[in-house]
């Protein structure tokens, strides 16, 4: 089952979160879950897996052709491991940047062999001038790695709600995500129907409350994951500028 809807773009579409303040942790404690830096990363090549629809799609946009986007792929992975991501400080900690540079700039090198190789055309000149982050190609990776971000997080909602069934949480903010302008009763109906349980209006108020915190918090934690050195203020910004605030700012301290 994919994890696109309209909740992926609209993560606090149809009922309003009413998060108490006993249910509302602290955003900064949820980042000290994140247990390692890149250079320590134990298994990276599972870390950069997370990302292998961005980069393959970012290659695509550039190389078009699908065995040099598999080739320049291998290449570029081993390269990053070998490295262990320890020059990603220069991106100003954040993987995102340091990854997109990587792939970008084994793509360019890949084109300058094979001209210097076959005598091929390509404009490089062309890639090597367009504006930072206003290509086609730039565009399509930030809308990958956003995409990703959402779908582990919705991801690993699903895993709580199956090592804790009672919970709900997946399925009452799919059904929230799903039907948007629906009303509460409508919804608690469907949850009703889909799960053969007993669910109050009111209970499936609380329910899509605390999965929409849940959620909030799952974000916090992957986006932390991309950043050299998760804090609470570099995750905000990386919220802000992946055009994801919308999605936490319930939980973050003065909301």
């Amino acid at each position: 089952m994919r994890v696109i809807g309209p909740y992926l773009e609209n993560p606090l579409h149809g009922l309003t979160a009413q998060v108490t303040l006993r249910e509302k942790t602290d955003p900064e404690s949820s980042l000290e879950k994140i247990a390692t830096r890149w250079s320590s990363v134990g298994d990276p090549r599972k870390f950069l897996s997370r990302y292998e629809r961005a980069i393959r799609n970012y290659l695509r946009a550039i190389l078009k052709e699908l065995d040099a986007v598999d080739e320049v792929f291998q290449d570029c992975v081993l390269k990053l491991l070998n490295r262990q991501f320890v020059k990603a400080k220069c991106d100003q900690g954040r993987f995102r940047f340091y990854l997109k540079r990587s792939v970008r700039n084994a793509a360019i090198n890949y084109l300058r062999e094979q001209r210097r190789q076959k005598h091929v055309d390509y404009d490089i000149a062309q890639l090597l001038a367009t504006p930072k982050d206003e290509s086609p190609e730039d565009v399509r990776f930030f809308s990958d790695w956003r995409d990703t971000l959402l779908q582990r997080s919705w991801r690993g909602l699903a895993e709580h709600e199956r090592s804790s069934p009672e919970s709900l949480c997946y399925t009452v903010l799919r059904l929230a995500a799903d039907w948007p302008t629906e009303s509460s009763a409508q919804l608690t109906e469907r949850a009703v129907k889909m799960t053969g349980k007993q669910i109050s209006v009111e209970s499936f108020r609380k329910k899509l409350s605390r999965a929409r915190h849940r959620f909030a918090e799952k974000l916090v934690l992957e986006v932390g994951q991309t950043l050299e050195n998760p804090n609470l203020a570099s995750v905000e910004l990386e919220l802000i500028d992946l055009d994801l605030i919308v999605y936490v700012r319930h939980i973050l301290p003065g909301n």
